[in-house]
């Protein structure tokens, strides 16, 4: 059973559509579409639920600390990007903005005119996010290369056992199911908590 729910919304115009999507705030609102009842009280919980709460504040905390180390270390780092990349990176936005509000039952044109722009418009105004991007990827890349950082077969078969235990298959089995580019994916996953866990252990936030 999928963990995503697809809110289809059909207007005849764009004005219905702010109507639709629109807070008082002037901001998309999918709760005005579907309300959460009223009786529901998310505030509250049992005892396991402020364990709950803890653990992600700790997480959110922790990604905050990797998340501030690494804006540190590019923003210190010079980089030459190439604009064939930055192109790229806005290609990349594109196609998950696209397929984002697909879910939501929307076409990429209509967003654009709710906005009252373009696609040429939004690429320029994402380019210096974009840039961003491809400089830390490639600031971390070189970190990775310097370091010698590198997964062991142990490592990604420990992960993707991992996996396996979680749909509760065979490892053999469960391989069989993956593609390159998700292998790929969880090695990156482990050379990133790597190079995380070296960089945080070499360095402190001032």
């Amino acid at each position: 059973m999928p963990n995503y729910v697809i809110n289809k919304v059909t207007c005849a115009n764009m004005d219905e559509l702010k109507k639709l999507l629109l807070n008082k705030d002037e901001n998309v609102d999918f709760n005005i579409i579907i309300p959460r009842p009223e009786d529901l009280d998310i505030t509250s919980g049992s005892h396991s639920c402020d364990i709950q709460s803890r653990y992600f504040h700790t997480e959110e905390a922790e990604r905050k600390l990797e998340n501030d180390l690494i804006e540190k270390i590019v923003d210190a780092s010079e980089v030459e990007v190439p604009e064939i990349l930055i192109e790229r990176q806005l290609d990349m936005f594109i196609k998950d903005l696209e397929a984002r509000l697909s879910y939501q039952g929307l076409k990429l044109d209509e967003y654009l005119g709710y906005l009252e722009t373009d696609v040429q418009k939004l690429r320029e105004e994402r380019k210096e996010q974009a840039k961003q991007s491809c400089k830390t990827r490639l600031v971390l890349e070189e970190l990775i290369k310097k370091e010698n950082l590198y997964v062991t077969d142990e490592e990604l078969n420990a992960k993707l056992q991992e996996m396996a235990d979680l749909y509760k298959k065979d490892l053999e089995e469960y391989k069989k199911t993956l593609d390159n580019n998700t292998v790929a994916y969880f090695e990156n996953d482990i050379l990133m908590k790597k190079l995380l866990d070296f960089l945080k252990a070499n360095n402190t936030i001032a």
